[in-house]
């Protein structure tokens, strides 16, 4: 038996010094992702019909393409017959890739067909697009380039572009999950194997019976990804003893959590892997090892620029925005302020804006288009977002912070109030203490308690979205936010330019600020607080966004309770959660909604 495995990893090793069959394999095993994602692609068709997950009428909205000129050309390209020849293109490509032709044009172009199809079908295809897919799209990208010149040199700068996106792939993962509370405590796991999208019930069942084991299982993942640059130091056998590992890990993840293309995918990253790691001296003619180098000065040249941006940004994160105006309020906060007097002179009604999570004002832009001049408008943005400081800001003296804002601006008009998402919960929170009467309050998609007490289903839910915040506070805060596009999040609905918003987003204090405000809510959400917090003989609205109501019953439930708890009603609007003040016409929707409650015609 030993000597078998002996032969099989000498076998291996001799056929990692050849380049060109490691670009072979490096092709066939990323054909296999395209092959397998295109057949996917052919047999669900009704996603790209209307409503379907891939339906272009939605999709040409989003962020992802933002070119009007591009968008006229891609609804041509988007027809059914016209995705179908492509997909038929790339399941072609992929089958010359698994054939044994050998002719490096014929290869290349098998390539590019593969890379220039999936590039056009990015926009339109969100199913797909965990990982597997841009991995593939990757080496085959790569593999086309080495296909088309003759020189070893490029076929070797190609093998090492490869072999170090696979390092990046599995060392940021690594550590990525490191960082996360549920890696370190030991309940990752399990949390992914109740889910519906990747969980698996028997495997959950096996593992919450078996601690021991699903903790074996979180190390062992998190050593295989976190130490992956140890390949380029071990001995041949180790090495591929080290990838063999690898690749029984992703053997699991493809059986447990039904990533089946996640396996070739990043087993084409291993081939190239190998041979860079290879002794030089036995690869003919010897391999060109450059690329590492070039690489080293460029990381150290986009290094030296992020930090650099990164000074920059954090000071003109801080500098106010086109029309705000800063605010100091007695509970020692400045505040970023935007006040629109009504054109209907004094009596208007005033309506506020409670924003979200890591949200902007900016964001209400859209709605209070809607609304029209016949009534008066303020947004602002909270302590640690943007211009807006304080000294200890704390959920209370969020409450200080609006009475006053609302005591200097509000006139004779009745006074409306209008939360997003988390601003909801603010609100209410704070609608009681804002010392006059509240005429109404419209609550979008408003974040609540779920239960009537805690249990850990509700425990994991609400504290999943505090594990996040410290990744995204320290990939800021060590140089990544260059790469943080704010129009990418769809907040704010800015149809522009965001160069002043995009700093506001890359600076951690944002983010910083959100995570403290999330777990500050923790236990009023937990435990389904607050009660009737907002003022006796308020008119109340409870806006659901359809994704919310169709895809998470209890929400839609606290929702309906909230509502009927206040004698007020609720409506659902087609829309993602975001939606409600990002799209078209869930915009319209809600802004018809808020004027009819309000009592005012445009």
């Amino acid at each position: 038996m030993i000597g078998f495995v002996d032969r099989v990893v000498r076998g291996v090793v001799d056929r990692s010094a050849d380049r060109g069959n490691v670009l072979a394999a490096t092709e066939r095993a990323s054909a296999l992702v395209v092959l397998m994602g295109s057949l996917e692609h052919l047999a669900n068709a009704d996603n790209r019909r209307t409503g379907g997950l891939n339906d272009w009428t939605l999709l040409r909205g989003s962020a992802l393409v933002r070119n009007e000129r591009l968008r006229r050309v891609l609804d041509r390209v988007y027809r059914p017959r016209v995705v179908t020849a492509m997909h038929g293109l790339r399941v072609a490509a992929a089958l010359v890739h698994l054939s044994p032709v050998r002719d490096r044009r014929v290869r290349a172009a098998a390539s590019a067909v593969t890379v220039l199809t999936g590039y056009a079908l990015g926009p339109l295809h969100h199913n797909g697009g965990d990982g597997s897919d841009q991995a593939a799209f990757f080496t085959q990208a790569l593999s086309g380039v080495a296909r088309a010149s003759r020189r070893p040199a490029t076929v070797d700068t190609a093998l090492w572009a490869v072999a170090s996106q696979a390092t990046l792939s599995y060392l940021v993962s690594g550590w990525v999950k490191l960082m996360g509370e549920p890696w370190r405590n030991g309940s990752a796991l399990l949390g992914v194997m109740r889910t519906r999208t990747y969980g698996s019930e028997w495997v959950w069942r096996v593992l919450r019976d078996r601690p021991a084991l699903a903790r074996v299982g979180e190390v062992a993942t998190l050593v295989l990804e976190c130490a992956f640059p140890i390949v380029f130091v071990l001995g041949p056998r180790m090495r591929v003893a080290y990838l063999g590992a690898i690749a029984g890990m992703h053997l699991t993840i493809a059986a447990t959590m039904g990533l089946g293309r996640f396996l070739p995918a990043f087993l084409a990253l291993q081939p190239a892997v190998l041979y860079v790691t290879a002794d030089r001296r036995s690869v003919v003619p010897r391999r060109h090892d450059g690329f590492p180098w070039v690489l080293g000065v460029i990381g150290a040249a986009v290094g030296t620029q992020a930090v650099v941006r990164q000074v920059v940004d954090a000071r003109r994160s801080r500098r106010p925005r086109a029309g705000q105006t800063v605010v100091e309020t007695p509970a020692g906060s400045r505040l970023a302020v935007r006040y629109r007097p009504a054109t209907s002179g004094p009596g208007a009604p005033l309506v506020v804006f409670e924003n979200s999570l890591v949200a902007v004002q900016e964001y209400w832009d859209p709605i209070i288009a809607e609304l029209g001049g016949d009534v008066a408008t303020l947004t602002y943005d909270r302590p640690g977002t943007g211009a807006s400081t304080a000294p200890g800001a704390t959920l209370a003296t969020y409450a200080e912070d609006l009475r006053f804002l609302v005591g200097r601006h509000a006139g004779d008009g009745p006074l409306w109030i209008v939360g997003h998402s988390f601003g909801g919960h603010l609100l209410r929170r704070h609608a009681a203490e804002l010392g006059r009467d509240v005429a109404g309050v419209v609550l979008l998609d408003p974040t609540t308690g779920f239960v009537d007490r805690p249990d850990e289903d509700v425990l994991t839910a609400v504290r999943s979205l505090t594990d996040g915040f410290p990744l995204m506070e320290w990939s800021l805060r060590t140089g990544w936010g260059w790469l943080l596009d704010a129009t990418t999040w769809a907040i704010p609905a800015r149809q522009g330019r965001t160069d002043d918003l995009s700093p506001v987003y890359r600076n951690a204090r944002l983010w910083r600020t959100g995570r403290a405000e999330w777990q500050a809510a923790e236990p009023d959400l937990v435990a389904d607080r607050p009660g009737r917090r907002i003022p006796d003989g308020a008119d109340v609205l409870v806006v659901t966004a359809s994704t919310s109501d169709e895809l998470q019953p209890a929400v839609s439930a606290a929702h309906e309770r909230v509502a009927h708890e206040h004698d007020g009603r609720r409506e659902v609007v087609r829309s993602t959660h975001d939606g409600l003040l990002v799209h078209p016409a869930p915009v319209r929707r809600v802004g018809a909604l808020v004027r009819e409650a309000i009592g005012v015609d445009r």
